[in-house]
C-alpha cells in the first residue's frame, strides 16, 4: 500500500497549492514507474493534509481528484492537529486485516487438520478423546 500525502496549502498566497499538490503527485507517478514497475503497481491511496487550512475543503478535494483522475480511496487530514487521522490508520488497518485474511484465507493450520479419512492418514492428528494419548496419560 502506498499512500500519497499531498499538502494542499500554502503558506505563500502566490502558490496555488491545488496545482502545486497535483505537480507533486504525478512526478512521484512517475518517479514511481521508473524506479520499479511493481512499486508503481501497488494500491494507492491519496491523503491530503492542511485541509483545515482551506475555505472549502470539499472543493479542494474535488478539483486536485478531478486533474488527477482519482478514482480511488481519498482522506484529509491535518498532520497540525490530528484531524481525519484516526479515520485513515483505522481505515489503512482495515486494509491490512483483510490483505492478511485474504493471503492465508486456503491456508490451513496442520495442528487442526485430521487428514483424509478415505485416505487413511487420520493419524495424522492425535485424537484427543483416545485413552492411549500419551498426553493424557498419568
Amino acid at each position: 500500500m502506498l499512500l500519497h500525502l499531498l499538502d494542499v496549502h500554502s503558506p505563500d498566497p502566490d502558490i496555488d497549492a491545488c496545482a502545486q499538490a497535483v505537480l507533486d503527485a504525478r512526478a512521484i507517478e512517475r518517479e514511481l514507474e521508473r524506479y520499479s514497475p511493481d512499486l508503481a503497481a501497488k494500491p494507492r491511496w491519496l491523503v491530503l493534509n492542511k485541509l483545515d487550512m482551506v475555505e472549502d475543503p470539499a472543493a479542494v478535494q474535488d478539483r486536485i481528484c478531478h486533474e488527477l483522475g482519482w478514482t480511488g480511496p481519498v482522506f484529509g487530514i491535518s498532520a497540525l492537529t490530528g484531524e481525519g487521522t484516526q479515520a485513515l490508520t483505522g481505515a489503512l488497518q482495515s486494509w491490512l486485516d483483510e490483505q492478511q485474511r485474504s493471503a492465508h484465507a486456503h491456508d490451513e493450520d496442520p495442528r487442526f487438520t485430521r487428514g483424509d479419512p478415505d485416505a487413511g492418514d487420520e493419524q495424522d492428528a492425535p485424537d484427543s478423546t483416545d485413552p492411549d494419548d500419551p498426553r493424557f496419560s498419568r
